[in-house]
């Protein structure tokens, strides 16, 4: 059985998801998802739990479940986004 196939595991670019809503994914939380965000090329404002930062290429962000996060992309950044489920 594949991971994704029993909803363990989601993987998508930044691209695909992030340009549908122009480069801002607003404020959310998983509950039972652990999030992983790399940053391949672009940059990236990331809020996490009301604090703020700054992402660049080359950089990986682990995003805990239940915690509190949104993105702003600017424009054309790539990377990917994974997301599994956790037992928390």
């Amino acid at each position: 059985m594949r991971l994704a196939d029993a909803g363990l595991l989601h993987c998508e670019s930044i691209l695909q998801r992030s340009s549908l809503y122009q480069w801002h994914i607003r404020v959310h939380q998983h509950a039972e998802m652990v999030q992983l965000l790399y940053l391949h090329q672009g940059r990236a404002e990331i809020e996490i739990e009301g604090a703020t930062a700054v992402m660049t290429e080359s950089c990986i962000q682990v995003v805990p479940a239940l915690c509190i996060h949104g993105f702003n992309f600017s424009p054309g950044t790539q990377g990917l986004c994974s997301l599994w489920r956790c037992r928390c």
